[in-house]
């Protein structure tokens, strides 16, 4: 990957306030402090790489957070929970899930804010589903979430988690 800071400038990976990290399936710039502009990132992938997904990846730092909990297993049922937070609990978002299930199957689940599955209060900004006919194995879950943080501006939230399953039939 090339990276181009607003100025159209290329970051190299010594330049003061770039952390630049590799290994043979990552690439990772990390850039303290970056301008304010539009940033350009190039990706090139050889033939030999063609058939490779590319996952590019941004974040910055901001108060906004969003937490996704994974709760234990109970009878097949799992808690999943969201939080949401800046300086305040952030209420009327749009929360889901993606659950990669240990079959290869996937499933969308809408978490949501109204005191009940699982969340303590309404509008508490805490935002919980039940995962229901949940089987030993690995689970991938990506959560999203979108709406209006406490100061009215538009976001748009990520959070991601591994959870294992262990068969309790085996000791």
């Amino acid at each position: 990957i090339t990276v181009f800071d607003p100025s159209g400038d290329q970051v190299q990976p010594d330049d003061f306030g770039v952390e630049y990290r590799h290994d043979v399936t990552h690439e990772q710039f990390r850039i303290s402090s970056p301008i304010q502009g539009e940033w350009r990132v190039d990706i090139s992938a050889d033939a030999a790489g063609a058939q490779t997904e590319y996952i590019l990846f941004a974040a910055a730092r901001s108060m906004l957070t969003m937490d996704l909990v994974v709760g234990d297993l109970d009878e097949g049922t799992v808690q999943l929970i969201a939080i949401l937070a800046d300086h305040a609990p952030v209420t009327g978002a749009a929360v889901e899930v993606d659950v990669l299930r240990p079959n290869g199957s996937t499933v969308t689940l809408t978490m949501v804010d109204d005191g009940r599955n699982g969340d303590a209060d309404e509008d508490d900004g805490i935002y919980g589903v039940l995962m229901v006919d949940v089987s030993p194995g690995t689970y991938l879950l990506k959560a999203s979430a979108s709406g209006a943080d406490n100061l009215g501006d538009p976001f748009q939230r990520y959070a991601q988690t591994w959870a294992f399953f262990p068969d309790p039939a085996v000791p």
